[in-house]
């Protein structure tokens, strides 16, 4: 009973085709309608957000399609926006990416290979519940009623897996836009149980770098002990921002980590070693005395 017609909206299709498609969702039984509903609501944000699964993005469609593109779907924004909150960039001993995105358009045919080595976008920056809101909205779907469905299905997952995780490994990813950071910023705030937030090498601006910090809340990442944000290019007024964020209460462990170093010195090589090892700011341009003012200890 299914034609290819009925992944249009329904208010493109005319009086037949509307029947047809009445006519084919009528042909599902009581449990395959049960199993649909509960699959859309309980495990299906599962098989993209697993931080052990790779997945592999479809982007380029054939130019014989005529239904809206991947970026422009509802459906498939969901599953990449959950795919890109929690996984790893790359596994460094596997030598693989975690998500793959198959668009090999802007690559010369001469160039385009099978192996997993072929040039191809990676993951994107997260993007949590509220900016998730704003962006669904522009997009398409073949039921109209799904926005607000996903939605609700999006907000659940972000804030159960950004508040359960305890690592969130970003090394080595593009640098992030102001917009990016802006974003990471805010799926930071739900991180009530992160350890351990790593983003090295990813050549962030400072102007991008102010952003990622003035978006922390004053309780933000209350539980994180090592802060990597070595080979970036975080200069003056992202170190200050950093320090605000610090006055305004976020990062506490690590705040509590330099200001009050129980009965130990920095002349104890375990103290020293756990002083150095909470941020971790090499190999960026700007001072870091803005930091060590509000910590009260030098910032390596």
């Amino acid at each position: 009973l299914w034609s290819s017609f009925m992944t249009r909206p329904e208010n493109k299709l005319n009086a037949t085709q509307l029947a047809k498609k009445r006519k084919y969702e009528d042909s599902r039984t009581d449990k395959e309608v049960e199993s649909i509903r509960w699959a859309l609501s309980k495990s299906m944000d599962l098989w993209y957000a697993h931080a052990g699964t790779s997945v592999f993005l479809l982007t380029e469609m054939p130019a014989r399609f005529t239904r809206p593109t991947y970026d422009e779907s509802g459906w498939t924004t969901y599953e990449r926006c959950c795919t890109e909150l929690v996984k790893e960039n790359e596994l460094d001993y596997a030598n693989w990416r975690l998500v793959h995105e198959l668009d090999t358009s802007g690559i010369p045919k001469n160039r385009r290979k099978s192996s997993h080595t072929m040039p191809r976008k990676g993951r994107r920056w997260p993007i949590g519940p509220h900016d998730f809101d704003v962006i669904i909205k522009n997009k398409a779907f073949t039921n109209g009623a799904d926005c607000d469905s996903v939605s609700a299905l999006y907000r659940r997952l972000s804030t159960e897996l950004l508040g359960s995780t305890l690592m969130l490994d970003f090394e080595s990813m593009p640098p992030p836009t102001e917009e990016d950071a802006a974003r990471l910023g805010r799926c930071l705030n739900l991180c009530d149980h992160l350890e351990t937030l790593n983003l090295n090498s990813v050549h962030m601006s400072d102007s991008a770098s102010v952003a990622l910090f003035s978006a922390l809340s004053d309780n933000a990442l209350p539980m994180v002990k090592e802060l990597a944000l070595n080979d970036n290019r975080i200069d003056d007024a992202g170190m200050q921002a950093l320090a605000d964020a610090f006055s305004r209460g976020a990062l506490r462990r690590i705040r509590n980590q330099y200001t009050n170093p129980s009965d130990r010195s920095l002349d104890d090589k375990e103290a020293f070693n756990q002083l150095t090892s909470g941020i971790n700011l090499a190999e960026n341009p700007g001072s870091r005395s803005p930091i060590s003012s509000v910590l009260g200890a030098p910032i390596f």
